[in-house]
């Protein structure tokens, strides 16, 4: 089997069709698809593809999600990819409450899609590149080039400075409309991976407390049990790690 396969984890929901979750519970897009099933009662079951042991790069997985990366779905037919997408599915599909995703209203539906478009660049590529290159490359065998891990951490910095001032201004609660959205669950694992690497979130009120807000939202221990044993193990190394990352080949984006 190409996939290691956890029995079936079915939430109660209305529709008795249940929708099939390719993850990696360290992997961040992941984590947000995960819990935005689970706190929207969502039916799924849970697929474990590990991108420690390469099976996200198998041909088996490939005819699913040919970019070859986390998460992905099987819904009946149909093979979606890209986290954003996968979510705004979710929430389209299964009508679930409009903070998530507005369906109705155009505005604030464009609030949480402005957010979602600058995350990818503005806040997963500096977070990720970092805990790629310090921790997941040398266990992969990957060296990162310098020019990929350049200025780094001064990145991060600017990408939480954003966070606290402009997503997070005037001591919102949440990113969008002021309430909880699919931006918050995506926003919030890029930033929590950042623990495994000890980075340090600085004077930052505001971001501070939307964290703790959201470690309080259900089922948090749940799906973020695989990451707390991550961190656990990993997070002390991580000063050594880093220092031995930062030359060949393979370029950062061919594993995120």
């Amino acid at each position: 089997q190409p996939f290691q396969v956890v029995a079936p984890k079915m939430c109660d929901g209305g529709d008795n069709s249940k929708v099939t979750l390719f993850i990696d519970g360290g992997s961040q897009p992941a984590r947000a698809v995960w819990w935005f099933c689970v706190l929207n009662n969502i039916p799924f079951e849970l697929k474990i593809v590990s991108i420690m042991k390469g099976e996200n790069r198998k041909p088996e997985f490939a005819a699913i999600n040919p970019m070859k990366r986390i998460p992905a779905i099987a819904d009946n037919d149909a093979y979606i990819f890209e986290s954003h997408a996968i979510l705004r599915y979710l929430a389209h599909k299964y009508n679930v409450p409009s903070n998530w995703y507005h369906q109705s209203d155009l505005l604030k539906r464009t609030r949480v899609d402005q957010y979602l478009d600058w995350h990818h660049l503005g806040l997963r590529k500096p977070c990720a590149t970092k805990v790629f290159s310090t921790i997941v490359a040398p266990k992969l065998g990957v060296k990162v080039p310098v020019e990929e891990t350049r200025n780094m951490d001064q990145q991060i910095d600017q990408a939480l400075n954003v966070m606290e001032r402009v997503w997070l201004k005037d001591n919102a609660e949440y990113l969008a409309n002021n309430q909880i959205s699919i931006a918050d669950l995506s926003a919030y694992e890029e930033v929590v991976q950042l623990r495994v690497v000890n980075f340090d979130l600085g004077n930052r009120p505001n971001l501070k407390r939307w964290m703790a807000r959201m470690e309080a939202q259900p089922h948090y221990a749940e799906v973020h049990a695989i990451w707390e044993k991550i961190v656990a193990t990993l997070g002390p190394k991580t000063t050594a790690a880093s220092s031995s990352s930062s030359s060949t080949e393979a370029p950062v984006k061919a594993h995120l």
